[in-house]
């Protein structure tokens, strides 16, 4: 393989889409990192709780200090602990034959690692942990080059981005935090070491303490919770900021959002938003004053301090956004299907689209095509993510999408909205 044929992949394979947004929504950021074959190159992203409400069931709280007991257990046995190394100290290779990469230290692994290494005697990444270590030591789209020759179907390939990766570590003498956890290696079925997220000049706040300073806090600690998931990249709670005894299915709430990520993926975060039991998921606001977050920095009890006037801010804006909600079921639209992708169109793929119109029937959304039945639409395919990011940007999109409707309803007196007219 020539250079301009290494050069042509590398580009080919390393393209990313930026991050824009509508109004304050974000679009779906995509990054193309292959990582080689990526189910080889490092462990992928998993979800290890996913707990919820059953739809159409009563609600049965979860308790957030049970919670916090079962994250102690987990992360105990997770054992995390930081690495701090210049990348010059540092080499990351590639197997030849897997394609895993693994992380090497120049003078031998800490002692803590207690025998926690791949068969080559490194350190395993997860996808996370693998993207943010070529990041900091690489150029812009040098990782996609080294994604390139990895996976490339070429003798050498494998070799060649181990060598490259080494001389562009060669002169990085400022240290790194390398987060490893001790964890289950899919491909080989031991437990070993992995680096799970790279950090400089910044350090994650744990789930941990913060599901501890939520449970200091006397604004949280007795309030009902309807969902936790957390992952490799995320953690999120749910609270209700309403009673929640006897409401019925289709009934929509005020909620909480807690949110964090030891990855970097998110700050710690406190987000209002709606939610029915139908949806599960229901919808997410980004509106100023609904979102509070704080950076990954500093003592606990900052958060714990801050939590009751973000509590009482949210609560205000839930509420608010369930109104506009109850609003929407009465608003309706001469051609719901066009009007909806003609709103989404430029903010969402195709089959994203296609998807929310198709789900403007199913039967959790609001019947007549109503434009709260393109709000339970979106909110609709957002549950069906496995990626809770994903979910959380479907929810936001969901809550623009209902706003929009709003105010075009609002210019006729009929309050039915019309859907542009294709041209002839």
């Amino acid at each position: 393989m020539t250079n301009a044929q290494i050069t042509t992949l590398a580009t080919q394979t390393g393209r990313t889409s930026g991050r824009g947004r509508m109004r304050d929504i974000p679009r779906r950021a995509t990054t193309t990192i292959a990582l080689g074959r990526p189910s080889e190159a490092a462990i992928q992203p998993r979800t290890f709780d996913n707990i919820r409400q059953t739809p159409g069931k009563a609600i049965n709280p979860i308790n957030l200090e049970a919670i916090r007991d079962r994250l102690a257990k987990q992360v105990g046995m997770q054992d995390p602990r930081d690495l701090v190394r210049s990348p010059s100290q540092m080499s990351i290779r590639w197997s030849a034959d897997s394609n895993r990469a693994t992380l090497h230290v120049l003078g031998g692994m800490p002692d803590w690692i207690n025998g926690d290494v791949s068969s080559d005697g490194g350190i395993v990444f997860t996808r996370t942990g693998l993207k943010s270590y070529l990041s900091k030591i690489l150029p812009n789209r040098g990782a996609g080059f080294l994604d390139a020759l990895v996976g490339a179907q070429v003798n050498g390939g494998a070799k060649l981005a181990t060598m490259n990766a080494a001389l562009l570590s060669r002169p990085l003498d400022k240290p790194v935090q390398l987060r490893t956890v001790r964890t289950k290696d899919p491909s080989t079925g031991k437990v070993v070491r992995a680096v799970r997220a790279v950090f400089l000049d910044y350090t994650a706040f744990d789930d941990l303490a913060y599901l501890n300073a939520l449970l200091d806090s006397t604004a949280t600690r007795d309030l009902p919770v309807l969902s936790y998931r957390r992952g490799d990249d995320g953690m999120r709670v749910r609270f209700a900021l309403a009673p929640v005894d006897g409401i019925e299915v289709n009934q929509a709430i005020p909620i909480m959002e807690a949110w964090n990520s030891e990855t970097g993926r998110c700050s710690v975060k406190m987000n209002g938003g709606a939610w029915k039991l139908v949806w599960l998921n229901g919808m997410s606001t980004f509106e100023k004053g609904a979102v509070y977050r704080w950076i990954h920095r500093g003592r606990a009890s900052r958060i714990t301090d801050g939590v009751p006037q973000a509590v009482s801010e949210i609560r205000n804006k839930a509420t608010g956004l369930v109104e506009r909600y109850n609003e929407a079921v009465d608003v309706a639209i001469d051609n719901a299907a066009a009007w909806l992708a003609s709103v989404l169109d430029g903010h969402a793929s195709q089959s994203t689209v296609d998807a929310a119109v198709g789900a403007m029937d199913h039967a959790t959304a609001t019947p007549g095509r109503m434009l709260a039945s393109t709000v339970d639409a979106i909110t609709w395919i957002a549950q069906q993510e496995t990626d809770g990011f994903r979910q959380h940007e479907l929810e936001g999109l969901a809550v623009h999408v209902m706003d929009a409707g709003l105010t075009q309803a609002a210019r006729f007196d009929d309050r039915v909205i019309r859907a542009p007219v294709a041209e002839a």
